[in-house]
């Protein structure tokens, strides 16, 4: 059977939409079509940093993906997607008429100042849509980013450690959450509720290993060497750590 180029077209569009988060199914509801996909989100007036988002529709609820992160099922409120704290003012995915939108909290209390809104009020902030080829280059280098700032802290620890045990660092089976290394850590960042550190890809704890987000420790006479690995597969080393 032979198809014509408008359904050959149509077949690359569904197959390029979809690999971002689109669907051919039914949404879940009428006032969520259109969320899907990968965007661009910028409102640094509310003390919100600019942060990538992919949406996808399962099953009869979506799942979000923020700056590369693994994607997890968030609540719909009042035909809404309720997304996780980002800092500043509670966030929701939405439309706003036609067109996707970020929904911020600008709600004031019971006395707010002359001219502001009371009660609970919703600002819109317009959203900018991805192609799925540049959402993947923008998500993996904020991953990335997020990857190079654990493993400095994790660095940061274990020098830490060194000072206070006489310049002797843990054996790399006590560098993990449930190990020793980690105990310590857990009470010692317990007060400015620093955890341990997570695998930006995964969002589970960081471990040893060889897949992305994971790391490599190895000391060495009186310092060490900490590797992490990349979503591209490369490595890094954290600062202070010869490669």
């Amino acid at each position: 059977m032979r198809y014509g180029p408008a359904l050959l077209l149509a077949a690359l569009f569904l197959l390029v939409f979809s690999a971002c988060g689109g669907s051919s199914s039914s949404p879940a509801t009428d006032a969520l079509y259109g969320v899907a996909g990968c965007w661009s989100v910028s409102i640094e007036e509310l003390g919100v940093a600019d942060f990538l988002l992919r949406v996808e529709e399962r099953g009869t609820g979506y799942v979000v993906s923020i700056d590369g992160g693994p994607l997890r099922p968030v609540p719909v409120s009042d035909g809404r997607l309720v997304l996780p704290p980002l800092g500043g003012p509670n966030l929701a995915f939405g439309m706003d008429g036609e067109r996707a939108a970020v929904f911020a909290d600008v709600s004031h209390g019971a006395n707010p100042q002359p001219g502001e809104p009371t009660g609970e009020f919703w600002a819109p902030f317009p959203v900018r849509r991805l192609a799925p080829s540049v959402y993947e280059e923008k998500a993996g280098a904020a991953a990335d980013e997020h990857m190079r700032m654990e493993l400095q802290f994790l660095y940061l620890a274990l020098r830490e450690w060194g000072e206070r045990h006489d310049g002797a660092f843990p054996m790399p089976a006590e560098v993990a959450r449930d190990a020793a290394f980690g105990r310590w850590l857990e009470r010692e960042a317990a007060e400015v509720e620093v955890p341990w550190p997570t695998n930006p890809y995964t969002g589970g704890a960081m471990h040893a290993g060889a897949e992305p987000g994971d790391f490599v420790y190895a000391p060495e006479g009186d310092g060490f060497t900490l590797l992490g690995h990349l979503h591209d597969g490369t490595t890094f080393a954290a600062q202070g750590s010869p490669q």
